[in-house]
């Protein structure tokens, strides 16, 4: 059970959240642009730093294992490192049937699902469905500008 302090807090937070937004929607969107960009320029800094510690570390394990030299070594850990890089995507090779016909029964599903609500909503409720619908792209065309 939520406390009155909790609730109050949370509502107080919820309006000042909207005022925000409503009052400084380009500042708003800004900082989740630059924050989607700091996440992803992260992300990518990441896993260059993961194929690079593999590299390395195949290349001392195989300089080590075969006494190789550096053209050898990295002959050996190119041709290691395309077939580690084959075997994930071997597999996803064999998956993507069984996805894609799960994917177009979910699909269809949802698509039968949306258009028998759409039949049931009375005149005036599809109105409003459309106009929020518009008002969310309008505003989603502020992100993606």
């Amino acid at each position: 059970m939520t406390s009155k302090y909790n609730k109050k807090l949370t509502l107080g937070l919820g309006i000042i959240s909207i005022v925000i937004i409503v009052t400084m929607p380009g500042m708003v969107i800004d900082i989740i642009k630059q924050l989607i960009h700091l996440v992803s320029e992260l992300l990518f800094e990441l896993g260059f730093l993961c194929f690079e510690a593999l590299e390395s570390s195949l290349d001392h394990i195989v300089e080590e294992l075969f006494h190789t030299e550096l053209k050898e070594t990295q002959s050996i850990v190119f041709y290691l490192m395309v077939v580690i890089a084959l075997v994930p995507l071997y597999l996803l090779w064999r998956t993507l049937p069984r996805f894609y016909l799960w994917l177009t029964k979910k699909l269809l599903r949802t698509w039968l699902r949306i258009s028998s609500y759409w039949r049931d909503l009375s005149f005036f409720n599809k109105i409003k469905v459309v106009t929020i619908s518009l008002t969310c792209i309008y505003l989603a065309l502020f992100v993606f500008s």
